[in-house]
């Protein structure tokens, strides 16, 4: 198997409050000294408070807020994209969001046509699916992350298989022309 020439890339874009995944990313960079992570995001406050945590740790990079059309093209620039959810996932009141959130980063992230590994919660597997779109693990379980970043490291048809089954299925179930059909027709 092929491996990469360069050190992993692996992307995230969100919001920084209790839950949405930093903890995780912060578990993640110290363990994985042959990936680095771009995190895209954050309120200033939020930045502040992360920017410390991570200060000893070269592997990690603030790119800060960016506007809504830059995400995209930003997202394309990495690997791999990481969406660790570990509930209680916070919303900007304090509020659990994590029973029935649908992350749109999530359909974000599969547009940008990168493999993804996110957090095995029952509101992402109603999108995606354990080694077809997606490695799902344990949001509680760092060496299960560890292993997933270890093996799209050092398997690029997996990237590439992960890659084209989300963006397959995002662009057969969940185009806002197929939604709007779905709820027209009475389906969703």
């Amino acid at each position: 198997t092929e491996l990469l020439t360069e050190r992993l890339k692996v992307g995230y874009a969100g919001n920084f409050y209790p839950g949405k995944g930093l903890e995780i990313i912060s578990e993640l960079s110290e363990i994985c000294l042959f990936a680095d992570f771009y995190l895209i995001g954050g309120s200033e406050k939020e930045f502040a408070k992360w920017e410390k945590k991570f200060a000893n740790l070269k592997n990690v990079n603030f790119l800060g807020a960016k506007p809504p059309g830059e995400v995209a093209q930003t997202l394309s620039n990495f690997d791999v994209l990481i969406l660790p959810c570990r509930p209680p996932v916070e919303d900007c009141s304090g509020k659990d969001i994590s029973v029935g959130m649908s992350p749109l980063k999530l359909f974000e992230y599969m547009s940008a046509a990168r493999p993804i590994i996110a957090s095995n919660l029952p509101s992402i597997r109603e999108v995606l699916a354990h080694g077809k779109t997606a490695i799902l693990c344990d949001p509680n379980q760092i060496l299960e992350w560890k292993t997933a970043l270890e093996d799209l490291y050092h398997n690029p048809e997996l990237r590439r298989l992960l890659s084209l089954g989300a963006l397959e299925l995002l662009q057969s179930q969940y185009t806002w022309q197929t939604r709007a059909n779905k709820v027209l027709n009475g389906i969703c």
